[in-house]
């Protein structure tokens, strides 16, 4: 999760550099909806993965948090 949410914040940094530099936006607000995304992105993950502890097998559990993180870099890679 913790590589996942490092590479979500590398595109969201050269996602605001990029608006910000072609529609002159105002970086606090761009700053702020990706910081709040972010935060609420780590708490859906907090509470899918308690969820998921209770409610799944290991080999389940191992296979979705592979599949997830997965999903996640091929949307970066094709961002």
């Amino acid at each position: 999760m913790n590589i996942g949410s490092a590479m979500a914040d590398v595109v969201i940094d050269a996602t605001i550099a990029e608006a910000v530099r072609a529609e002159r936006a105002s970086f606090s607000n761009l700053q702020s909806v990706s910081g709040c995304a972010m935060a609420v992105g780590g708490i859906c993950g907090s509470l899918l993965g308690g969820y998921a502890l209770n409610n799944f097998k290991m080999e389940t559990i191992c296979l979705l948090f592979t599949v997830l993180p997965a999903l996640q870099l091929l949307s970066s890679i094709f961002n």
